[in-house]
C-alpha cells in the first residue's frame, strides 16, 4: 500500500512499539481496512494533534 498521512500505528502507540509491532499492525490494517476504520483513524489522529501526544 502506499504511505499516508497517518496510519494504524502512528496512533496506537507511536514511538512505544517495536518495528515487529508496527509490522504486525499495518498488516492488521491491511487485511481489515474499512472506511470506518479509515475514519477511527483520521478522528485519532486529530485527537492526538490536538492534544500534543505521541511526539519526541
Amino acid at each position: 500500500m502506499k504511505p499516508g498521512l497517518t496510519g494504524f500505528w502512528q496512533v496506537n502507540g507511536r514511538n512505544d512499539v517495536t518495528f515487529v509491532d508496527r509490522l504486525d499492525m499495518d498488516m492488521n490494517y491491511y487485511y481489515t481496512r474499512s472506511l470506518k476504520l479509515d475514519a477511527k483513524i483520521l478522528y485519532k489522529t486529530v485527537k492526538k494533534v490536538v492534544k500534543r501526544e505521541g511526539a519526541i
